[in-house]
């Protein structure tokens, strides 16, 4: 997480988050659920970690009361969490009701954002291996598309897809989905941010608290 984009000074980085001080990204209507996430994190002796996991704290308490996390007006940053969540609750959805996790064993995780020229989009790819000759989560998709892929759209922007390693690889399989949101994110103090840096952000700072609060069954060890 890059804790300069939050406006966390230097000073404040090299030791772990107080309650005293609240990032001046973070929206200061929100600011009784910074104690509590700080209280979270205080077992945690490395300052980086400390405070990577105080944000990611922060940002559920706010999804979990229903309060903006960034600022005190829908920015557009507040405007992609709110389409995150609604994302994410329908991928946990979708993988409860087709029992994907009990068909398919996950092994590895892959995370890419990528902007484009209207906002961004996020791609999870899941490694998994099954014992069945095909998983029973096929029955509900669609045709095979052209690039191998079983799809199924989830939301207008949302598209859940399963497909295969190879005919000798009957038992590789690849499951996730494809998120895209026409906005773009706003790193506080950063006018100019690379697209490197805002992929990060939507990544680590926005996403992965979501993952974290909202997970399917079954999924302990494997963030998907």
């Amino acid at each position: 997480m890059n804790l300069n984009s939050l406006g966390i000074p230097s000073q404040e980085q090299a030791r772990s988050p107080t309650a005293d001080f609240m990032p001046p990204s973070l929206n200061p209507a929100s600011a009784k659920y910074w104690p509590i996430a700080v209280g979270k994190v205080q077992h945690l002796k490395n300052s980086r970690a400390a405070w990577t996991s105080a944000i990611n704290e922060f940002v559920k308490l706010c999804e979990k009361n229903s309060v903006l996390a960034f600022t005190n007006s829908e920015s557009d940053n507040d405007k992609i969490l709110t389409r995150m969540i609604e994302a994410r609750r329908e991928i946990v959805r979708f993988i409860n009701a087709n029992k994907v996790l009990e068909d398919l064993k996950t092994y590895r995780v892959k995370r890419i954002v990528r902007m484009t020229t209207s906002g961004f989009t996020l791609t999870v790819d899941v490694q998994a291996r099954q014992l069945d000759e095909d998983p029973t989560l096929m029955g509900v998709l669609g045709q095979r598309q052209m690039d191998g892929r079983y799809t199924r759209n989830l939301l207008s922007n949302l598209t859940f897809f399963v497909y295969n390693d190879g005919a000798k690889l009957s038992q590789r399989w690849h499951f996730g989905y494809d998120l895209s949101i026409d906005i773009f994110p706003n790193i506080p103090g950063k006018r100019l941010p690379t697209a490197a840096e805002q992929e990060r952000f939507v990544l680590e700072v926005m996403y992965l608290p979501l993952v974290r609060c909202y997970r399917p069954k079954n999924s302990i060890h494997q963030l998907i």
